[in-house]
């Protein structure tokens, strides 16, 4: 599966603030898993597998299980590459501290 990493980038930058934060510290908390993966056995493709499908499908959708290898691949490499797609703010939250009153829903519908 061929990813276009300027395109995810793209994807990414377009979402709203306090949604990149999650999922930029998600992520920095799965790559930070699969840094332990002799321990752990959760290497970034098996994190890949189980939360690729699940982040990246369409919310209005079930999924379409002929493209959950995709998902996986983007998936993974969101993992291991999060620095290249999440600032060190958007990385490193404290969820009880997300402050969504600059997102404007109906901009990203």
């Amino acid at each position: 599966h061929s990813i276009d990493f300027e395109s995810l980038k793209e994807c990414i930058s377009a979402l709203p603030p306090s949604s990149r934060r999650i999922i930029g510290s998600l992520m920095q908390l799965l790559n930070d898993i699969s840094k332990n993966a002799e321990t752990n056995l959760m290497h970034a493709e098996n994190l890949g597998i189980v939360f690729g499908p699940t982040l990246l499908r369409n919310k209005d959708q079930a999924i379409d299980f002929s493209k959950t290898g995709t998902m996986a691949d983007i998936g993974v490499e969101m993992i291991l590459r999060v620095d290249e797609f999440f600032s060190s703010d958007e990385r490193n939250i404290e969820f009880g501290n997300i402050d969504n009153t600059n997102d404007n829903e109906d901009q990203y519908k």
